[in-house]
């Protein structure tokens, strides 16, 4: 005799089991398509800067800017600042998108002295990256 209250019951568990696996597929496969289209801006952005080394040689400021116009993209950073460390400080070599006060301090005090406790102080002092603290 057929019993329809455990076939149900006996449906329901593969039924949820499968639709978690699908779920879990659906995840893993939007993961996946992020990771690839993550590594696609960035080949895109390594492409570009190539391209302007190539059309630029010698010239170090159009591979810098083009350099700092894909981080700040792919960082999703609202502006971006490149320096150049040497024996009398940082020097900004290009800016992105920076505010104009910014730039304006910047043409007027090319030169970056931070002090020890400064952040980048601290990677002068230590010749290592810092960790985000």
């Amino acid at each position: 005799m057929d019993h329809p209250g455990r076939t149900q019951k006996s449906q329901a568990a593969p039924e949820k089991e499968l639709k978690a696996y699908a779920c879990e597929l659906e995840q893993k496969l939007e993961s996946r398509t992020r990771e690839l289209a993550e590594a696609l801006e960035r080949q895109a952005a390594t492409s570009d800067v190539l391209r302007v080394i190539s059309s630029s040689p010698g010239e170090l400021r159009p591979v810098f800017e083009a350099m700092l116009a894909n981080a700040t993209r792919l960082c999703e950073a609202k502006f971006g600042s490149l320096l150049l460390y040497d024996d009398r400080g940082f020097r900004v070599v290009a800016l992105h998108d920076a505010p104009p006060a910014y730039v304006e301090l910047r043409q007027r005090e090319p030169f970056i002295r931070p002090r020890l406790e400064h952040p980048l102080g601290r990677i002068t002092n230590t010749k290592q990256v810092l960790d985000g603290q």
